[in-house]
């Protein structure tokens, strides 16, 4: 049986959920009062947060969200203020929760309402989880399941995508940068939930002007039968039962304009 190493810090905030770890299990425990690390997000800039609107014209209320962490999910979240009833299904949880919480937009009434695996934030974002229910914790596989009573949105981003709707998130070149997590395992279980949408946001551009649309990705971490609508700075891009040239069309419409006519080209136009 496998066993684990467990360290036993007094400032980790008890939580709700069901994962527990048997003593049989443990090999060694270490009791500590190290502070937790904290992860401070940087202020979205001018083209997330139009990227964010552009998202919040999808999310109705009622909606189940899984977002991840960072700037752009921050934007996200504060574009969604004035929902109510939603949800959360999410294997990173950060501090945009607390947003939600704060603006009313969270269902706090049925039980288990919002879920997570992992709260990366804030000393703020902590505390709250220590003296508050409203988050609870579950194991990644159980997240990442199709709902039928509230539609999942499931909300993503990437390092690239090409004009087939085909996602690389984890190449930046020839070189590795990051891990698949589980964009592909919700993007599939927001396609199969009734009324969800696997939605692909990311700015049309790096900051180097490079285009983050591109032709044809040569790593693909989410393939184009995975992605449902692909969000930009400069609109929305509804690819489902689409034929590939009416998907690169689409596609192509939201790249930075400097971009799109050879974009246009490489699709065949």
């Amino acid at each position: 049986a496998r066993q684990v190493v467990v360290e036993v810090n007094l400032n980790m905030p008890a939580t709700r959920g069901a994962p527990r770890l048997h003593c049989s299990k443990v090999l060694v425990a270490r009791q500590s009062d190290a502070p937790l690390l904290e992860s401070l997000v940087e202020e979205p800039s001018a083209l997330q947060r139009q990227l964010a609107r552009n998202v919040a014209t999808l999310i109705p209320d009622d909606a189940t969200l899984q977002l991840g962490i960072g700037s752009l999910a921050s934007a996200i979240a504060g574009e969604l203020q004035s929902r109510r009833g939603l949800k959360v299904r999410s294997g990173m949880v950060g501090d945009w929760f607390l947003s939600l919480v704060g603006s009313g937009a969270i269902d706090t009434v049925t039980p288990s309402a919002c879920m997570g695996s992992l709260a990366v934030g804030s000393l703020r974002l902590y505390k709250t989880l220590l003296g508050e229910s409203l988050l609870g914790f579950a194991q990644p596989a159980q997240l990442a399941q199709p709902i039928a009573a509230s539609p999942l949105m499931a909300i993503n981003s990437a390092i690239e995508v090409d004009l087939a709707g085909q996602v690389n998130a984890e190449w930046l070149g020839e070189r590795y940068v990051g891990t698949v997590g589980g964009q592909t395992d919700y993007f599939r279980a927001a396609r199969a939930s009734a009324g969800g949408l696997a939605i692909l946001a990311l700015t049309s551009s790096t900051a180097r002007g490079t285009s983050r649309i591109v032709p044809h990705c040569n790593r693909v971490t989410s393939t184009y039968c995975d992605v449902d609508v692909i969000v930009t700075e400069h609109g929305v891009a509804d690819i489902r039962a689409t034929t590939l040239q009416e998907r690169s069309e689409l596609i192509a419409a939201i790249a930075a304009p400097d971009h799109r006519g050879l974009l246009l080209r490489a699709g065949g136009k």
